[in-house]
């Protein structure tokens, strides 16, 4: 007896999927930043003067030309030097003339002495008498240097970063659909039952 043979034929289903992925985006702005500094009176410099002194005094003095008071008191000292030598000349002669009795010709040798004429000598002098006669004084002048450092202030606003990423998407679809397919396999099959 021959046996009737049923095929089965199965196709399985399959589905896909399609994805979409899209690129993520990060931005970043820039941070405010606010730097302050003061630059005003950050240095202060202070200068005197300088001083330099010249005293002529004694130059103009060999030149003959004195301030008063000087000329005064030169003149007193003069005045008073004379006068004692004219003093000590006196003297001198009274003592002479005390002697006139012993015969020592006191009285020619005075009147000889007090006609004779002063012999006058030459000689060079310079004007003034040497370099040293004037006298500097130099005071340097001074520098004076003060800084006053100053903080600087820097001000940040942090901002924050900007992340954008879009939803992403899958689909699904039927790649391929299921089917089930029966055939019979043999010469008769009995329809009869």
């Amino acid at each position: 007896m021959e046996m009737q043979v049923i095929h089965i034929t199965q196709v399985p289903g399959e589905t896909g999927r399609s994805s979409h992925r899209p690129h993520l985006q990060i931005h970043t702005p820039f941070p405010n930043m606010h730097i302050e500094q003061d630059h005003h009176d950050l240095v202060h410099i202070s200068t005197t003067a300088s001083k330099l002194f010249i005293d002529q005094s004694e130059a103009f003095a060999d030149a003959g030309l004195k301030t008063p008071l000087r000329a005064a008191n030169e003149h007193i000292q003069k005045a008073s030097q004379q006068l004692a030598e004219y003093i000590a000349l006196k003297n001198a002669e009274g003592e002479q003339l005390k002697k006139i009795e012993h015969g020592t010709g006191a009285i020619q040798r005075i009147a000889r002495e007090r006609t004779q004429p002063e012999q006058s000598e030459l000689h060079l002098e310079y004007m003034p008498k040497h370099a040293f006669r004037v006298s500097f004084d130099f005071q340097p002048s001074t520098v004076s240097i003060q800084a006053n450092p100053k903080e600087t202030t820097v001000h940040v606003e942090k901002r924050e970063p900007e992340i954008k990423v879009d939803r992403w998407e899958t689909q699904a679809y039927m790649k391929q659909k299921p089917s089930l397919s029966f055939q019979v396999v043999g010469s008769h099959v009995n329809r009869t039952m």
